[in-house]
């Protein structure tokens, strides 16, 4: 039994820090609306046009949160907020008792990939 529970959160962890790393350091979900021709719906071309005009390199998360500023905007936009509700979302369908450790353990390992990416 502690085996299970252990791969479960092992996994569950990974999952959630693949969300993030995907989410916070790539451009795949921007590619993705684009190969979907979702681009108008998510303001794919907004956030191009935004990113093209600055000296820095701007991420999707930054491009949200510059134009649309919102609770929700603030929630998935911050690695810490959305990985609390990947981990509340994940244990309400898993086991609560993981809860705490869907919290930390990703975190952890999404800071130490972080510098990597």
């Amino acid at each position: 039994m502690e085996n299970n529970i252990i791969f479960d959160i092992a996994f569950l962890s990974t999952f959630i820090t693949v969300i993030l790393l995907v989410w916070f350091r790539s451009n795949a979900f921007v590619e993705y609306l684009e190969f979907l021709r979702l681009d108008m719906a998510f303001g794919v071309r907004g956030y191009k046009k935004a990113s093209s005009e600055v000296s820095y390199h701007m991420r999707y998360t930054d491009y949200l949160l510059l134009k649309h500023n919102s609770f929700f905007v603030r929630l998935i936009t911050c690695p810490l907020c959305l990985s609390v509700w990947i981990s509340v979302i994940l244990s309400g369908n898993t086991n609560w008792y993981y809860f705490p450790f869907l919290i930390v353990v990703p975190l952890i390992i999404y800071n130490h990939l972080e510098e990597k990416f």
